[in-house]
């Protein structure tokens, strides 16, 4: 019997001060976590043994929140970090020389006093309970055929997640700096204090079944492996309709064979059958095949002589992959290929009364109409919905040299996606419905991975160094756009995620010079506003100017240098980690519900500041404000390079350990997210983008950490 047991706890305190609360209401989030694991394995019998693995996590996560709503909803940190932004300081005091909270609704939409939001508004716990368990068996049949085994798996897993909140008001009050007046603010008229508990749950259990044959046997210089294996998963969330009611389903089975000459020769073999619930008959299994294969030159006679090169193997693969994991914007689907349908009452009550699509049937004498219910086609199926398919290929070099102390791994890949889920664009408007998604989408995406990492030692003294480069680059083959749309504005041909606006060429100078430029119909320029390029040349400034700027979210570069020292049981290690080729949309401005001003409007454009300006003309707030359009100025490069860890760490000599009886002792240092060198000038971290919460802008997120770590792994 052997068995395993471990405990973690951890804790993380929020970025919000401690503020006094009249309502007892705590300022500062903080999150609690405490995970537990254990393995069992108990052998039974020569051939049989049996193993338990059991996992749990209990997690509480504490924030101060506001009111939940269907949308805009403040019981999130988006929502009340939204508010603290958009409230300029100089807005109005923060409390009145009484103690009384003060607020000025002519401000903006909104915009409460965060020291309010923060301590007068509410409360919310979230705690999320996982169980994780498995349970396998492993029975060996080398007495029936040598090298073959029969192993079987079951997870079982459970979700409970729960959160708790509370609501509560304040009375703010409006000073008036010019009288010294107070009056009460129309928006906030009274304190309320907490209120009662508003509790919802939700929560999912998972089953994962697995049961096949391994083989694993040598002849000579031939090894061969083989494995067949069955799997089946259930996975029940709660849910009332007829797409969320039912348990998601998928199984399948999966083959592998693998072949090995003398640790020369390498082929691999793998094929997987796999069946979806979200597919119709028919359609519901796929086939998706792989192989690959790999030559260790460095085993071969002809190369023993060369002693300054350790290791030399060439690899490549070619596989196809399927994804039923459907999603409409974000959100997963099931049962595409069905018709929904839904009932409608009430008509329209026109002299004469009349009906229309998706509306009730009216009948009778116009002054006394019966509303009759019809039922409809709410959404129409695609009965020929089918898997999403890659065609991925990689050919690849692994390599070391001079008594391995250089290694060197490189990767070329490509892969080509079919049959993906899209929003047909190019259909008629006369077919009457929304069309249903079709796999008609197709990307392709190519690059390479190359690593290199150097040691050495000296003594005792080791050094090292390890460095990653990635580059990635896809492309829209097809997106079925509307036709007629100009190929500057198509996506096909163009990044996927790329962005499209306008390009910029200055500022205006002069109203003059307004005047002798393409009208911008996007709204009325002034002197100091950007100057758009009239992209398609038809004279005027409009949404037909747009076209591809930047990149796309999505890093076509990345890479990391990570030097390394070590000295009698001392070690240093930093990991710099930085992207390219990546634009963020992320801008702060003027024209926010507060009016809000930031620093890099410092050099706004004046007639002063003319030739010097690095920003545009300031705008009062409630303006179209066509300098924020989308455009090459205000897209930002999101290229970075980050200290993204470093440790300091010491081994304790094992002879003064030995009395204790403890076999080891490490003590750490190390932090996180130490530094960063950027040209992003939105003052973020800008890897660092809301797309969770889309009720509130792109930079209403919680801000990045700066993370400092001491501790001590102990091993007795």
């Amino acid at each position: 019997m052997k068995y395993f047991a471990m405990v973690g706890y951890l804790y993380e305190g929020g970025i919000f001060k401690e503020f006094d609360s009249p309502f007892g209401i705590k300022s500062t989030p903080d999150y609690n976590r405490t995970n537990l694991r254990s393995n069992l394995d108990i052998t039974l019998s020569k051939n049989l043994t049996v193993g338990v693995i059991l996992g749990g996590r209990l997690q509480k996560r504490y924030q101060p929140s506001g009111l939940q709503s269907n949308s805009f909803s403040y019981d999130n940190v988006e929502g009340m970090i939204s508010r603290i932004l958009q409230t300029p300081s100089f807005a109005y005091p923060i409390m009145l020389p009484d103690g009384r909270i003060a607020q000025n609704p002519s401000v903006g939409t909104n915009i409460w006093n965060p020291l309010a939001v923060l301590t007068r508004w509410g409360t919310r716990n979230d705690d999320f309970n996982a169980v994780e368990s498995t349970f396998n068996i492993n029975y060996n049949l080398g007495s029936l055929v040598k090298g073959l085994s029969f192993k079987a798996n079951l997870g079982y897993d459970s979700y409970f997640n729960s959160t708790t909140r509370r609501n509560a008001n304040w009375a703010a009050y409006v000073y008036d700096r010019r009288t010294g007046d107070v009056t009460l603010s129309p928006d906030r008229q009274r304190d309320e204090p907490l209120s009662g508990l508003l509790v919802s749950y939700d929560g999912r259990i998972s089953s994962n079944l697995q049961g096949g044959l391994y083989y694993n046997r040598s002849f000579g210089k031939h090894t061969v492996t083989a494995l067949a294996l069955g799997t089946r998963q259930l996975v029940k969330s709660p849910g009332s309709s007829q797409t969320t009611a039912p348990p998601s389903a998928s199984q399948g089975v999966v083959s592998r064979v693998t072949y090995n000459y003398d640790n020369r020769y390498f082929a691999e073999f793998n094929a997987a059958y796999n069946g979806s619930e979200n597919f119709p008959i028919g359609l519901q299994y796929g086939f998706f095949p792989a192989v690959s294969a790999g030559w260790t030159i460095t085993n071969e006679d002809f190369m023993k002589d060369i002693s300054w090169l350790n290791l030399l193997k060439i690899r490549g693969s070619y596989g196809i992959v399927g994804n039923d994991n459907l999603s409409i914007d974000g959100t997963n689907q099931r049962f595409l290929f069905l018709e929904n349908y839904g009932t409608a009452s009430g008509g329209t009550s026109f002299n004469p009364a009349w009906s229309r699509p998706n509306n009730g049937v009216q009948f009778g004498n116009p002054n006394s109409i019966t509303n009759n219910l019809v039922s409809f086609i709410s959404s129409v199926g695609n009965p020929n919905i089918t898997w999403e398919k890659g065609r991925k290929r990689n050919i690849g070099i692994d390599a070391s040299f001079l008594k391995e102390s250089i290694r060197l791994t490189f990767d070329l890949f490509d892969e080509k996606r079919t049959d993906i889920l899209t929003a047909r664009q190019s259909g008629l408007q006369t077919y009457g419905e929304i069309y249903p998604r079709l796999n008609i989408g197709e990307v392709y995406n190519k690059g390479y991975e190359i690593e290199l990492d150097y040691q050495k030692r000296t003594g005792q003294f080791k050094y090292g160094l390890t460095t990653q480069l990635s580059f990635a680059r896809n492309k829209v083959i097809n997106r079925d756009e509307p036709q007629g749309r100009p190929e500057y504005q198509k996506q096909e041909g163009k990044r996927l995620g790329q962005f499209f606006g306008f390009v910029t060429d200055g500022f205006y100078d002069s109203q003059e010079e307004i005047d002798n430029s393409p009208k911008n119909l996007l709204g009325t320029s002034i002197p100091g506003d950007l100057k758009y390029i009239d992209v398609n040349q038809d004279g005027v400034i409009t949404n037909d100017d747009q076209t591809a700027i930047g990149y796309s979210r999505t890093p076509e570069y990345t890479y990391s240098v990570t030097p390394r020292l070590a000295y009698k049981g001392f070690s240093l290690s930093v990991l710099f980690q930085g992207v390219a080729n990546v634009s963020s949309n992320v801008i702060l401005t003027e024209q926010n519900n507060g009016q809000q001003m930031y620093g890099i409007q410092l050099g706004r454009w004046t007639p002063e500041t003319a030739a010097t300006a690095t920003w545009p003309a300031l705008h009062s707030r409630g303006n179209p404000y066509v300098n924020y359009r989308l455009n090459d100025f205000i897209l930002q490069d999101a290229s970075y390079l980050k200290i993204r860890n470093a440790e300091l760490s010491w081994n304790v000599p094992a002879t003064w350990l030995k009395k204790a009886k403890i076999s080891s002792l490490r003590l750490f240092l190390n932090g996180q997210n130490l530094h960063t060198w950027t040209k992003f000038r939105m003052y973020l971290d800008p890897e660092n983008i809301n797309l969770s919460n889309t009720s509130f802008s792109v930079q209403s997120l919680y801000p990045s950490s700066r993370i400092y770590n001491f501790g001590l792994n102990i091993q007795l």
